[in-house]
């Protein structure tokens, strides 16, 4: 079993942190490694929704929302398919306020079992690629949005 956890924190309030993530078919806005994603129903999330994902490099994804909390600004995301040989992959996007700053934090947990002879370049996809770029990305996004500097 692969886990990652990665997180950023971002001088953004959390609620708005939480709308960009809840716009499903708009990854592509603020991932740098998204080359084009759309929501297949709706835009907005709600359980059930299916995502298409095609990377910069060529690789294409298709992700199902399994869990969706407003409350807990979480959601939850199922790989249906993958470009590479994986028997599961999920992951949790979770966005905590920050009181002192005004600010956010997103948490970003991904977990997969894949092909012995894939972990370790799906580990390092992933842990070391996917998911800090798209914590930069967003953090660039909503800094245009704020106009405020990256930190």
């Amino acid at each position: 079993m692969i886990r990652v956890i990665r997180s950023a924190t971002y001088p953004a309030p959390a609620d708005q942190v939480w709308q960009t993530l809840c716009s499903l078919g708009d990854l592509a806005l603020w991932h740098p490694a998204v080359q084009s994603s759309r929501s297949v129903d709706a835009p907005r999330a709600h359980v059930g929704a299916i995502r298409h994902v095609a990377t910069r490099d060529g690789l294409s994804m298709e992700e199902e929302l399994i869990a969706f909390a407003e409350c807990d600004r979480r959601l939850e995301l199922l790989t249906r398919t993958a470009p590479v040989p994986l028997s599961l992959m999920w992951q949790a996007l979770t966005v905590f306020g920050v009181t002192a700053t005004d600010g956010a934090v997103l948490r970003w947990e991904l977990r997969a079992d894949g092909a012995p002879d894939w972990t370790d370049r799906i580990r390092v996809w992933f842990g070391d690629g996917y998911i800090p770029a798209g914590l930069h990305g967003l953090a660039a996004h909503l800094s245009v949005q704020n106009d405020k500097p990256i930190n």
